[in-house]
């Protein structure tokens, strides 16, 4: 089942408030432990245990199929796929419409070129590419 990003909720506010008022009274150990359930019940949804590090930007589209880990300072441009069980390493781009099946090093540029198949790059020559 795919993450539904669009409000369910006919009044939106409502559910927030709802949330908030469900806190009051409770103490701080009581409160943590509703928003973990809360936490559970979302992770239940997605159903995969992924990793996300700091600084790491994921364009829409994108998906993430399974457990994976996105390293730190990492990008996945739009439409990218990374399959199950893949590390992405850290500060790496993953190009628009590319499929990430293995494991990529840290400081990796990944493209999709058209309909030719994946193409490793090495940084220097994507900075100069993305010059000319």
């Amino acid at each position: 089942m795919a993450l539904s990003t669009s409000s369910n909720f006919p009044k939106p506010d409502d559910a927030f408030r709802a949330i908030v008022e469900a806190h009051r009274g409770l103490s701080d150990e009581q409160s943590a432990d509703f928003d973990a359930a809360l936490v559970l019940i979302l992770a239940n949804h997605i159903g995969d245990l992924c990793v996300i590090e700091d600084h790491v930007w994921i364009s829409s589209h994108a998906v993430l199929s399974g457990e994976v880990t996105v390293g730190a300072h990492s990008f996945l441009a739009v439409n990218a796929t990374v399959s199950n069980l893949v590390r992405i390493g850290p500060r790496s781009y993953i190009g628009a419409n590319t499929l990430i099946t293995k494991d990529t090093p840290a400081d990796s540029v990944y493209v999709t070129k058209g309909t030719s198949p994946l193409e490793h790059i090495d940084s220097l020559r994507f900075i100069h590419m993305i010059k000319a």
